[in-house]
């Protein structure tokens, strides 16, 4: 399920306005950007590249925000966690709810489908603000 696009669990950090996916911790006092295939790369960082990606690093104090999200939905009675969409279609696991027809069972109690956007309710957006966190850590 290698879904990308919209509505897909991580990390982002947004850079002179311009959400990047974005590894390392609260604590740390660099984190790592990675730029997506057609994304603008974070101008003014120096980059390093591995395995073709390219990634750069920047100090939190240099972000207008940093987040982790995650990304719920409700399709013919269940629930579910968002891997991710595209072409229309987005992809989940089965959290909680009755089993709807249709899905593709990839574990002993694991539910996975995906579905036309248009018959999904209630996307949620769930975020933390780490931001915030690193902020009251490091006393900025």
């Amino acid at each position: 399920m290698g879904d990308s696009g919209q509505y897909r669990p991580g990390r982002y950090a947004v850079y002179r306005g311009v959400a990047y996916q974005a590894h390392g911790s609260t604590h740390a006092e660099e984190i790592v950007l990675s730029a997506e295939e057609g994304q603008p790369a974070p101008e003014g960082l120096e980059s390093d590249v591995q395995d073709d990606v390219r990634y750069y690093l920047v100090r939190p104090s240099q972000l207008d925000a940093w987040y982790s999200s995650r990304w719920e939905f409700r399709w013919h009675g269940g629930e579910f966690a968002s891997v991710g969409a595209r072409d229309g279609r987005i992809t989940g696991q089965l959290v909680g709810g009755s089993v709807p027809e249709g899905l593709t069972r990839s574990g002993p109690t694991d539910y996975d489908g995906a579905f036309p956007l248009e018959e999904v309710t209630d996307l949620t957006e769930h975020r933390t603000d780490l931001l915030a966190k690193w902020k009251a850590q490091h006393g900025g």
